[in-house]
């Protein structure tokens, strides 16, 4: 049985993307439905490049930040870059038949109809549909 392991986007997930200020505000739906997992997480979202991994952690709840145990690699320059980049942090880690979703607001950074993509809306973030598939997800046993 595999681990699943959750990548895990900021803006447009955590927050809305169009609303400079409101930062975290949906992070409390995360806790929620993360609460009875061992559900690991990955940042993939830009802040990466700008907050080193242990402000990152500080920057999230307890409950969230514990879970934290890294974050995906150098911006890739290629079609679906964010994916791409998914696979890179997991075959460099011997992972690639691991259990993985990616929280995430931008379609096109993933494969047309990608499984392990739980899209959210960039102008809400994270919302009912998406505990939805994360709570489904999680029940899962690989």
């Amino acid at each position: 049985m595999y681990p699943h392991y959750l990548f895990l986007y900021f803006d447009g997930v955590l927050h809305p993307a169009n609303k400079p200020g409101a930062v975290f505000t949906q992070v409390q739906l995360l806790e929620q439905a993360l609460a009875d997992s061992r559900c690991q997480l990955i940042i993939s979202s830009s802040w990466r490049f700008h907050y080193p991994l242990e402000e990152l952690k500080q920057m999230l709840p307890e409950s969230l930040a514990h879970r934290v145990v890294g974050r995906t690699g150098p911006a890739l320059a290629v079609k679906h870059a964010r994916y791409q980049e998914i696979k890179a942090y997991l075959d460099q880690r011997g992972k690639s038949l691991a259990n993985w979703r990616a929280l995430d607001d931008a379609v096109l950074e993933f494969p047309q109809d990608c499984e392990h993509l739980i899209l959210c809306n960039p102008n809400s973030g994270m919302a009912k549909p998406q505990i939805q598939a994360l709570t489904k997800w999680l029940a899962t046993r690989v």
